[in-house]
């Protein structure tokens, strides 16, 4: 059976404490349907027992802890390699203070990784990186910050678009090639034509098209799925959203049928078996 992962990304939002709510509740819709996933969590919001307790259950219950970076900030592959180690570093000894368990994953704010932050990793010896995301729509989203004028750089530098889509040893200087790093890169899942099938874009169109992004995504070579831990909670966006009780129902929906046509793995057994 084909390999694949269930991501969940822990993001500071305005407003949200994600361990009263959110990430508890993602948990639960995970156990229901017997799937377990990796969490990408930003190092700051690890900010309490509570945080603590959430991440060490998780654990328990099989899922994986990576870093997201510590503070979440824009433009994560453009800052200078002192900040970004910064990052790292702190994200993960925070990480691990909390689970007890090693940090060997990153995922980079807004997918935005460079050739820099590729080294970094792999220079403390990080098994993999998931911020590839292989999809022509990267210009489009740069372009959709700039208008909602949020600092960020989604998606990273352009020659991401043309990443190989199933997990791959990276190129030390160009890690959007394969090569011989021991760095595996584990691109975030696309469907047909390179299209992005996340949690957010896919509850914004009808139903019938999210099916058939759904199969898309299935049909690729080691689907990734991203979904946010706020995806489950109501909390201010600048565009309109279904409703939460939509939200969860497509999530349901989407677990299912991953857990149904996949072996589901944490990101770092994905890496483990590149």
């Amino acid at each position: 059976m084909k390999r694949g992962a269930i991501t969940v990304d822990v993001d500071p939002v305005p407003g949200l404490d994600p361990w009263d709510t959110a990430v508890p509740r993602i948990l639960d819709l995970l156990g229901a349907v017997d799937v377990r996933a990796t969490f990408f969590v930003t190092g700051s919001l690890v900010d309490g027992p509570r945080a603590g307790r959430v991440l060490r259950d998780a654990v328990a219950r099989g899922h994986e802890v990576a870093s997201h970076s510590h503070t979440h900030p824009g433009g994560f592959g453009a800052l200078d390699a002192a900040r970004q180690a910064e990052e790292l570093d702190t994200a993960a000894a925070t990480l691990a203070d909390a689970t007890g368990a090693p940090v060997v994953g990153f995922r980079a704010p807004a997918w935005d990784a460079g050739v820099v932050t590729l080294q970094l990793l792999a220079e403390r010896g990080y098994r993999y990186d998931s911020s590839a995301c292989p999809t022509w729509l990267a210009p489009l989203g740069r372009a959709a910050a700039r208008w909602f004028r949020r600092p960020v750089r989604p998606f990273g530098p352009a020659a991401w678009q043309r990443a190989p889509l199933a997990p791959y040893h990276v190129d030390p200087d160009a890690p959007w090639r394969a090569g011989g790093g021991a760095l595996v890169e584990v691109p975030v899942g696309v469907t047909w034509g390179r299209l992005p099938a996340w949690s957010t874009p896919t509850a914004l169109v009808p139903g019938p098209v999210r099916a058939a992004v759904r199969r898309g995504w299935l049909a690729g070579p080691a689907p990734v799925w991203l979904l946010h831990a706020h995806d489950v909670v109501d909390v201010p966006r600048p565009w309109s959203m279904p409703p939460v009780d939509a939200r969860v129902a497509m999530i349901v929906a989407w677990l299912r049928a991953a857990r149904d046509a996949l072996a589901l793995q944490t990101v770092r057994e994905l890496a483990d078996a590149c």
